[in-house]
């Protein structure tokens, strides 16, 4: 139980906010001992060991006085609910042994709050509101994140910077910015809050002083050797407001989640930014100074503004920002082809000459003397293959058959060529430039129709080149589709039933643009024309019924007795991709489903919410679903609401090898979470393997409560494998599910564990592919009690790194958190696993097979050693 040490802590008055408001110049990190100082040795040591057997063991049901005492321990405008003061009891348990545990004064541990919103999406949607927030900045800006690392999102900060510059310009005032990043340098052992001098911004893509002549920016480079990660992500601006997310500053394929606070929740997380800050301020802060007119310790009231009536929200087109996003990820992708494309001609002119006389010397053994036909073929596909290489491929057009010059080439103008057991033309030999001798064996590779259609669902061979990828990334994201033209001598495309499923036979394929007056349609034999179809020009709703016509309009008989729908062409991007076989079989969004009654649709939204979650990827991923379920919305406007009680629960750095301290606010609302939950604990974390947390969950389960954990696939696996950290989320939750079917109670029911599936996905990507990821990190306990912020649930965050999380006490926004994480991932419709911890196929013809990215389920020292030198392999190139 909370003693009156504690209570008497967090009553007290004055804060270090407070304190250095009155001594401006003074370091934020020799305040602490002045105001709140540790007990002596003997006493932390007994502490130690109380505060420990507490928190693994639990206090037991508090009483209606006892949890009064909790409460009356946070500034709450109203008594929390119970299960949130029994969580708020554990973490002040932690304020024993060290009252800054938290890294936060106690007496701001405590607070209330609103969040006016939330962002679940790709780093740009984040980066984007960041900008907003900054822009509006009127005297002070204090950002921290742990990667720092030159990027689009580095470049988005550098512009609402300069931005800013130039506002406070016109306005006549000086902005303050602070920002914090971890970048390991060796004189972080001397000194771990090392200041970056203005002459070192250019290295890391910050703009220039010259550049931004309104700021005055102070920068520091903060860890704590060795483990002591600054692992923190916030923005706090003029202690109006303070965003926290888990995202980096740095371009990545993942799913991240931000949530926006305001109210006096803002001076604990301030008051957290001066003790992680750490050095004294040069220059003070504007709010320390007393210069801010509008700071956050007014009194509330009109001041929370919810929807377009918060100007942070309002600056902003909710419904545009997937159109700016796929603008961006069109230049972006541009921009990485274009790379792509460079490096590839220089690859191909190097071996030109080779693959020259390996064709030559193909058709020199291969075709008869006599046979004139074929020697006229032979000399076409040279003549071919020499202006492939002759011509400059970054420049060139995209040839109108769609393909690559030389490939196609080869697979098109010759079809009938006999072909490898490998799927590729061989020939024997190609020449050494060195030695003018046979040297190997040489093939080029093709893919055969049916994976051509796994890959991109339409029937033409898979787009592999730079220049096919860039073709496909303009038409997708351009809503343009030009019909393919057939070469005279190619095969008419034909597709196997496979597991991702696409109708055998030749497919009609009909394309609708907002581009175009009427659809194209492509019959089996190649011929193309117009379709007349009415066009209508009623909005679109979000969600579309495959199954009917848009706003009941009957779809328009095509020649061969199919239908097609007609689309909505002032609805911004609405294009549709549908594919019909005469025989009409049709995949459903399940996986590995196939209905043969109805046609394939792929829905336009799947393509937009594909372009979407592709920013900040490197290479462009297809949708592999055909229906969208449920809309796909980055931004969660929360509902208007009075200040709910909010609590710090961090945790400070630690650099010292060990794992065992779990005396820190952040774990102790953890693991509550497990010990007080009645019926259901949701995670949503990258990892999950520290010890103290598998404990939990099994604990839980054995009690009946119900432990959903959405994970992902093969998250740093390499760096999870090394000795004493836990090992990866495949072993962890293997091992889990091991553990409570040998107990035999049928405890195993109530772990249910989804690998992460990304919204256009039917099944879970390994996240080795850096394609699809979620890096969410979010708890809730029985829908009432949620959790967000840096954590992850992995050994590293349990007990090194800092961490800056909330916990937060609302029913209705919990519900609207969990909303909007279901409807931005597929994961509750496609992750499940089965009851021993392995993913299999659902239906179709994969049905009872484990998925193909599973990772190695092997564990113990030997495989971790080998996972260490293969990490540090990799590392050294």
């Amino acid at each position: 139980m909370v003693n009156q040490r504690v209570v008497d802590l967090c009553h007290k008055e004055e804060t270090v906010t407070s304190y250095l408001a009155q001594h401006p110049n003074k370091a934020p990190h020799k305040i602490p001992n002045k105001l709140f100082p540790k007990p002596n040795p003997f006493k932390r040591l007994l502490f130690r060991y109380e505060v420990k057997k507490e928190l693994h063991h639990g206090h037991g049901e508090l009483t209606k006085e006892e949890l009064d005492r909790v409460a009356s321990c946070g500034k709450f405008d109203k008594r929390p609910s119970d299960l949130f003061l029994q969580m708020y009891a554990d973490v002040l348990l932690c304020l024993e042994r060290d009252p800054m545990s938290g890294l936060v004064s106690p007496p701001l541990m405590g607070g209330t709050g609103t969040i006016p919103l939330s962002i679940v999406s790709v780093i740009p949607d984040i980066m984007q509101h960041y900008y907003d927030v900054i822009i509006r900045a009127e005297h002070e800006v204090i950002l921290a994140t742990n990667y720092w690392q030159p990027s689009r999102s580095v470049t988005k900060i550098g512009d609402a910077l300069r931005q800013l510059s130039k506002t406070a310009g016109e306005k006549n005032r000086k902005i303050i910015v602070k920002l914090m990043y971890d970048r390991g340098a060796l004189r972080q052992f001397i000194h771990n809050h090392a200041p970056v001098p203005p002459k070192g911004w250019k290295a890391v893509d910050l703009p220039e002083a010259a550049e931004i002549p309104n700021i005055q920016m102070e920068v520091v480079n903060f860890h704590r050797p060795l483990l002591g990660t600054f692992h923190s992500k916030y923005l706090i601006v003029d202690r109006k407001v303070a965003l926290l997310n888990s995202n980096n500053i740095q371009d990545r394929p993942n799913v991240e989640m931000m949530v926006h606070l305001e109210g006096p929740i803002v001076d604990s997380l301030f008051d957290m930014a001066m003790l992680s800050w750490h050095n004294a301020l040069k220059p003070p802060l504007p709010s320390l100074l007393g210069e801010l007119s509008d700071a956050s310790t007014q009194s509330p009231g009109p001041r929370y503004k919810f929807g377009k009536q918060n100007p942070y929200i309002a600056c902003k087109n909710i419904e545009a920002a997937s159109r700016r996003a796929r603008g961006e990820l069109r230049r972006q992708h541009t921009e990485l082809l274009a790379e792509l494309e460079r490096e590839r001609q220089q690859r191909m002119h190097g071996r030109g000459a080779e693959l020259w006389d390996s064709v030559r010397d193909a058709f020199n053994i291969n075709s008869a003397a006599t046979d004139p036909s074929a020697r006229t073929r032979g000399t076409e596909l040279w003549d071919t293959v020499r202006d492939a290489f002759h011509s400059n491929p970054a420049s060139a057009e995209p040839p109108s058959r769609g393909g690559w010059n030389v490939r196609d080439a080869l697979l098109r103008r010759n079809p009938s060529e006999e072909r490898s057991p490998s799927r590729g033309f061989s020939w024997p030999w190609y020449r050494d430039p060195e030695n003018g001798a046979p040297s190997r064996p040489a093939t080029i590779h093709h893919l055969e129709a049916s994976d051509s259609t796994r890959a991109n669902g339409i029937g033409a061979p898979m787009a592999d080149s730079p220049i096919e990828m860039r073709s496909r990334a303009q038409s997708l994201h351009e809503h343009q589709f030009i019909p393919a033209q057939k070469a005279p001598s190619a095969p008419a495309p034909s597709a196997t039933l496979n597991g991702n499923g696409l109708s055998p036979s030749p497919a009609t394929v009909m394309i609708h643009s907002p581009l175009v007056q009427s659809p194209m349609v492509q019959s089996p034999t190649g011929e193309t024309g117009s379709s007349p179809v009415e066009e209508t020009h009623a909005s679109t709703p979000a969600v579309q019924d495959f199954a009917k016509a848009q706003n009941g309009t009957p779809r328009s008989p095509l020649a061969n007795g199919s239908a097609i729908q007609t689309l909505d062409v002032n609805t911004p991007h609405s294009v549709h991709y549908i594919v019909e076989s005469p025989i009409g079989s049709h995949l459903t969004s399940r996986a590995n489903s196939v209905d043969s009654d109805s046609p394939i649709v792929i829905h336009s939204s799947l393509a937009k919410v594909a372009a979407h979650l592709n920013l900040g990827n490197n290479c462009e991923v297809e949708a592999t679903a055909t229906e969208l379920e449920g809309d796909f919305r980055p931004h969660i406007l929360h509902k208007p609401h009075e200040p709910v009680p909010i609590v710090m629960v961090s945790r400070r750095p630690h650099g010292a090898p060990g794992h065992k301290d779990i005396r820190t606010p952040q774990n102790a609302a953890w693991l509550g979470a497990f010990r007080y939950a009645k019926r259901k604990v949701l995670i949503q974390t990258p990892t999950f393997n520290a010890s103290p947390v598998v404990a939990a969950a099994l604990a839980a389960c054995r009690r009946g409560i119900e432990v959903v954990l959405y994970l992902d696939l093969g998250f740093n696996d390499q760096g999870e494998m090394i000795p004493f950290q836990g090992g990866t989320n495949e072993q962890v939750i293997f091992k889990m599910y091991r553990i409570l079917r040998e107990e035999g109670h049928g405890d195993e029911k109530n772990l249910k564990v989804y690998w992460y599936t990304g919204k256009d996905q039917i099944k879970p990507m390994n996240a080795r592919f850096k394609q699809r990821n979620c890096h969410v990190k979010f708890c809730a306990v029985d829908d009432q009690v949620g959790i967000v912020g840096n954590g992850n649930q992995d050994t590293q965050s349990w007990f090194h790194s800092q961490e800056i999380n909330v916990m937060v006490d609302s029913p209705a926004i919990v519900k609207e958190w969990i909303d909007g994480l279901n409807t931005n991932q597929n994961t509750l419709a496609f992750g499940l696993v089965d009851d021993d911890g392995i993913w299999r196929y659902k239906e179709g013809e994969k049905k009872g097979q484990p998925l193909e990215d599973l990772g190695g389920l092997e564990t113990g020292f030997l495989a971790s050693i080998r996972e260490l030198f293969r990490m540090i392999k990799k590392a050294r190139g």
